[in-house]
């Protein structure tokens, strides 16, 4: 897996060498590997410790030090492991008969086993106060469940969940699966948002962006793509690598997306609006200014009262219902709207 820091000041990435960790802005190796074996899941706390996942065991590290606790042991391999959002519990998927652990960081000790079986994957709801998980597995459909261990709601049909994420919310789901495509989903009530995200291999990973307006997949064959999380369009050229692309997370800024492949590489890529309709944008600012631009070049001509509103009232339609080759556009009018209202 791959994934930034809260501060998106470092990426870190498991592979089947080893754990490393990167400078973000430089691509420079942030000292030496963690931990060396196969590694499947990376994942930050918000106070400066990595947690691990391998073969038979969990490992916390602090980050600064790169100093281990003692490893959590395992009867089967481990597939992911994350903290809360307080960093006071880890939760972990596993091949166990218990295939979900919610512990204790410090000692080790369990609190629950929320799922029975072998899980692929298991999140916490960022919001630290909704206490909520998400689980994946083979044979059952993704589940959200509280830190009791209640089952809150099963999204969509049973099998085959590789991942699934909430977004910052907590109030959607996406999963990635076999079927050559991810979902984005309403948990309470249980419905489903938008169009199927479609490959044209198994869907390793999806992940939201911080503000929830957009997902990223990652998939077996060789691409991650960007899509709206609201109506399920492409809104980026794939992202291609050599082989199967197993994970991709956005930066804490939405800017850039980081992917690791089978090919052995981790690559930053640069995710901000494409923007695919400039008319719209110049509607916008001519809305915003009040002028737009006259026949005469560097003229420009104040816009009435009512000019104003029919412009912004364009835009603001544009970005619920985009035009054909605008979905990107659309998609950033959309985050525009939402931090400025």
């Amino acid at each position: 897996s791959v994934t930034y820091s809260p501060d998106g000041r470092l990426i870190a990435a498991g592979s089947w060498k080893n754990a490393q960790i990167w400078d973000a802005s430089t691509g420079t190796t942030f000292g030496p590997p963690l931990q060396t074996g196969i590694v499947s899941s990376v994942a930050f706390s918000t106070d400066g410790r990595i947690v691990t996942a391998s073969a038979d065991k969990t490992t916390i590290w602090d980050v600064a030090t790169r100093q281990p606790t003692k490893p959590v042991t395992h009867a089967a391999p481990v597939v992911s492991a994350a903290f809360s959002p307080d960093g006071l519990q880890v939760l972990t998927a596993s091949l166990e008969k218990q295939g979900t652990r919610l512990w204790n960081p410090h000692n080790g000790s369990v609190f629950r086993f929320p799922l029975t079986g072998p899980a692929s994957f298991a999140a916490f709801c960022p919001d630290p106060k909704q206490k909520l998980v998400v689980t994946a597995s083979w044979d059952k459909p993704a589940q959200v469940w509280d830190y009791a261990g209640k089952l809150l709601a099963s999204l969509g049909p049973a099998g085959k969940v590789r991942s699934a994420q909430f977004s910052a919310d907590c109030n959607r789901v996406v999963t990635a699966s076999e079927d050559n495509t991810a979902q984005v989903w309403e948990w309470a009530p249980e419905r489903r948002v938008g169009e199927a995200l479609q490959h044209t291999a198994a869907v390793n990973s999806a992940a939201f962006s911080r503000d929830g307006l957009r997902v990223v997949t990652a998939s077996d064959d060789k691409t991650a793509r960007i899509w709206d999380a609201g109506t399920g369009a492409p809104i980026s050229a794939p992202l291609t690598h050599g082989n199967r692309v197993m994970s991709a997370a956005f930066s804490p800024d939405g800017k850039r997306v980081v992917t690791g492949s089978y090919d052995e590489k981790v690559r930053v890529w640069d995710v901000w609006f494409d923007f695919d309709n400039t008319k719209l944008l110049a509607n916008l600012a001519e809305a915003l200014s009040g002028y737009k631009s006259a026949e005469l070049p560097d003229k420009l001509v104040k816009l009435s009262g009512q000019e104003k509103a029919d412009l912004l009232n364009t835009v603001r339609e544009a970005a619920v219902h985009p035009p054909s080759g605008a979905a990107s556009t659309a998609l950033f009018l959309r985050w525009y709207f939402s931090i400025s209202n």
